[in-house]
């Protein structure tokens, strides 16, 4: 998963926003652009993963798990999802 918003979040002690990643998300009927590895930091996959825009959750901070593997959005990554984002509301 990609966390859209935590900190920033006017309530973040209770809840974090954040949009779902699978490999399997092309099977589905929606847009999911593939993640590359200029798209993401400290972290590997190793299937081909895609973003799905159109499953956004808001969820306490307290699943996101802590040990787990973890990375970052590159600035090319954050502008994908941005992109996907917008599209989503312009569809």
């Amino acid at each position: 998963m990609i966390i859209l918003s935590h900190e920033n979040h006017p309530f973040s002690a209770t809840d974090c926003t954040v949009m779902c990643a699978g490999t399997t998300a092309q099977k589905y009927d929606h847009r999911t652009p593939a993640l590359e590895d200029e798209h993401v930091t400290g972290i590997s996959f190793s299937e081909t993963t895609y973003l799905m825009p159109w499953a956004l959750y808001t969820i306490p901070p307290a699943s996101l798990g802590t040990g787990r593997s973890a990375g970052e959005l590159t600035a090319s990554g954050k502008k994908l999802v941005k992109k996907e984002l917008i599209r989503l509301l312009m569809d």
